[in-house]
């Protein structure tokens, strides 16, 4: 089975190219060839109308992730292929015979700039007075939040089904989880680095904080005033160095937690907790590290009080719930994009809530291997 879909990318410092990548990978996933999709920068193409069509023209839909650069530039890699585009354009007399008869639109843009999400617009812009039939709706990644990740989970979960349909392809459900990262026990007499805060070679110094006040302005920004205690941190500082501030986990939510995943038991005496990716050739962002405890591993290297997605819960439903009730209640959740923010988001509800609005003790999961 040839390539359907063709996934185009413009960058500046790699963004776009990630979710690209990470697009047309989920895409190749969930059909049964797993070869549906290709990505590619758009700068290597030609900037000759006439070939940049025969090259494009074996696909049944073109999807580009277009970053915006500067003052709402097209990135150096996809300029010329712009300019082109727009002499095309100008040119043509009617919308009949468009370069690229169907496509969507990932922007990627910073809200605080004036001119936000300007090269997709542009963008998009072009293809419509070209003829070009837009598919799905226009996804907006919005850096000025650090929301673009979330941002393009939002928007792939509803156009993952209108592409479905689209390509007359349906999706194969995949059936079972793949954990990124095995948590082990063992015990070995060789000496670890220690069980504190994340610590790294380039940031060696860490201190304990207290804050002394927070101030709310508007919806998007808080200040904070925090104290640094130098005792045992060797903190030095110099005109110029930044600090870093990691969050930690509340100790009553953490205990929640190990209860609902039933982790909340001592392991054997002397052993330790290690965090290794089930696939070996990947780079382990924990390093080193050891844990005497699962409790000592949440509190401070894990991410429990995220913003939840409706792919996660998605996901829950399909790899670890087994209770009818809750998975219908789940499924209702997710049902839309308003719906859930209704219920989930403007709630703040985290996955701590939402297990105990779903009563976990009654309810039924999959026993699980990996942690992840």
């Amino acid at each position: 089975m040839e390539y359907q879909a063709l996934i185009c990318y413009s960058t500046q410092s790699g963004t776009s190219e990630d979710l690209a990548n990470a697009f047309s990978s989920e895409l190749n996933n969930l059909t049964s060839d797993q070869n549906s999709s290709i990505s590619r920068n758009l700068n290597s193409f030609s900037t000759n109308i006439d070939e940049f069509k025969n090259e494009i023209s074996n696909y049944k839909i073109v999807i580009f992730f277009i970053s915006s650069y500067g003052e709402g530039e097209p990135c150096d890699d996809s300029v010329k292929l712009f300019e082109s585009l727009e002499k095309h354009v100008s040119s043509k007399n009617s919308k009949l015979d468009p370069l690229i008869p169907y496509y969507s639109i990932f922007g990627c843009g910073n809200s605080y700039y004036d001119q936000y999400q300007a090269a997709a617009l542009c963008f998009k812009k072009m293809l419509d007075l070209d003829g070009s039939q837009q598919i799905g709706d226009l996804g907006y990644g919005n850096e000025a939040k650090n929301g673009i990740f979330d941002d393009y989970t939002a928007w792939s979960f509803d156009y993952f089904n209108v592409l479905s349909q689209f390509l007359d392809v349906k999706f194969t459900k995949i059936e079972s989880y793949n954990p990124m990262y095995s948590v082990i026990e063992y015990n070995e007499n060789k000496p670890e680095r220690p069980t504190n805060p994340p610590y790294q070679e380039f940031k060696p110094f860490i201190a304990d904080i207290n804050i002394d006040s927070v101030k709310k302005y508007g919806d998007d920004y808080l200040e904070f005033e925090v104290n640094l205690h130098k005792n045992k941190s060797r903190l030095k500082y110099q005109t110029g160095d930044h600090v870093g501030i990691y969050p930690q986990n509340d100790d009553e939510n953490v205990k929640k937690i190990l209860r609902i995943l039933k982790l909340d038991k001592d392991i054997k005496n002397g052993d330790k907790l290690k965090v290794v990716p089930v696939n070996r050739m990947e780079s382990n962002r924990w390093l080193d590290l050891t844990f005497i405890s699962y409790y000592d591993l949440l509190l401070n290297s894990v991410e429990i009080n995220g913003v939840l997605t409706r792919t996660f819960i998605r996901n829950l439903i399909a790899y670890f719930m087994k209770n009818e009730t809750v998975i219908e209640q789940l499924n209702q959740v997710i049902s839309s994009a308003e719906v859930f923010k209704t219920n989930i988001t403007d709630k703040r509800i985290t996955l701590i809530k939402l297990f105990e609005t779903m009563k976990y003790n009654k309810m039924t999961m999959t026993p699980y291997r990996y942690h992840s």
